[in-house]
């Protein structure tokens, strides 16, 4: 059961690749910001766009292939600073969020370059160490074919088209961008399926892989960033049909700089071994309020559930930290 392979990066080696590009590289221009945000303050959703069989304003996209004209599909979902719309072909572009009346759109503007830059280089660390994450691509927007006013932005393959692949996210700040729907989706078919323990075993078993090396690795996972895929796992000795693996995006903040904490050399796994059990409850709870609906929240099953279920691979993961760290010396 426990036999996937683990992998150790250096943490001097991350924080050096990480920062080398953390500086500004595109000039403010808060002209463009104002019209991007005339142009996205009023898309509609992309599902209310797509029935309709409507597309939103279009903007002229910079990728590795050139500049080429874009129509905005709709929109997917949106947080503090960021603002995630529809392409075609399956795409999502991430825009500056500039809707926040609480925040002035230059304080956005002066931190966006920054925010993209953290995103799209926490994305290549996970893929590095083997974590799941979405495949980032940073691109340059206009507003017309011959603007030379850029804003810095980001795209990746939108959660739908990762559905079609059998990945199905979990996204724990917004559940309406979430393609893993809570009441539609489950895990297991009856209660019964649920709170067996046992039946979570190849559920959970790569999960167990992926926090150990968030751990190890000193990956800074807040509670934004405590993202789930739940990728279609077909079996026919287990009971449930999906596995769970960790999800890495939505790290950057409005106002700090984004920082790996110092990777401590511990000399023993069991002082890694408090922070992996606290993400395992985390993340295990973010699930299980999918799966059982909030219909438990009242009489505390849930939280009895996944206390149960840490303490169940409280000591495989410690056994797998253990793994690392003589691999490492």
């Amino acid at each position: 059961m426990y036999n996937d392979p683990l992998t150790l990066i250096k943490y001097r080696d991350i924080m050096t690749y990480f920062y080398s590009e953390i500086k500004p590289l595109i000039p403010i221009d808060l002209t463009t910001y104002e019209i991007l945000k005339f142009l996205t303050n009023d898309l509609r959703s992309y599902e209310y766009l797509k029935k309709k069989n409507q597309v939103g304003p279009t903007i002229y996209l910079t990728d590795t292939s050139g500049k080429h004209q874009e129509s905005l599909l709709g929109e997917l979902g949106k947080g503090g600073c960021k603002k995630a719309i529809q392409l075609a072909n399956g795409r999502a572009l991430m825009l500056p969020n500039l809707e926040d009346k609480y925040t002035y759109l230059s304080t956005i503007a002066e931190r966006w370059d920054r925010i993209v830059i953290e995103e799209v280089k926490m994305s290549e660390i996970l893929h590095r160490i083997g974590l799941l994450s979405p495949s980032y691509e940073r691109v340059t927007v206009s507003l017309s074919d011959s603007s030379q006013q850029m804003i810095p932005a980001y795209i990746s393959e939108s959660f739908e088209n990762l559905s079609n692949k059998g990945w199905l996210i979990i996204d724990q700040k917004n559940k309406d961008s979430s393609t893993w729907k809570e009441g539609k989706n489950h895990l297991f078919q009856t209660d019964e399926e649920r709170f067996n323990e046992s039946n979570w075993d190849t559920v959970v078993d790569s999960l167990l892989n992926d926090i150990v090396k968030i751990c190890v690795n000193g990956i800074p996972i807040q509670e934004d960033s405590s993202n789930i895929a739940v990728v279609k796992n077909p079996s026919d000795e287990a009971t449930c049909p999906y596995k769970l693996r960790y999800f890495g995006f939505d790290f950057s903040k409005k106002y700090s700089l984004l920082e790996i904490p110092e990777k401590q050399e511990y000399s023993s796994a069991d002082l890694y071994k408090d922070n992996a059990n606290k993400m395992l409850r985390r993340l295990l709870l973010t699930v299980l309020t999918y799966e059982l609906n909030y219909k438990y929240l009242v009489d505390k099953k849930i939280y009895d559930l996944g206390d149960r279920l840490v303490n169940r691979y409280s000591e495989e993961m410690l056994r797998r930290i253990n793994g690392i760290l003589f691999q490492d010396k």
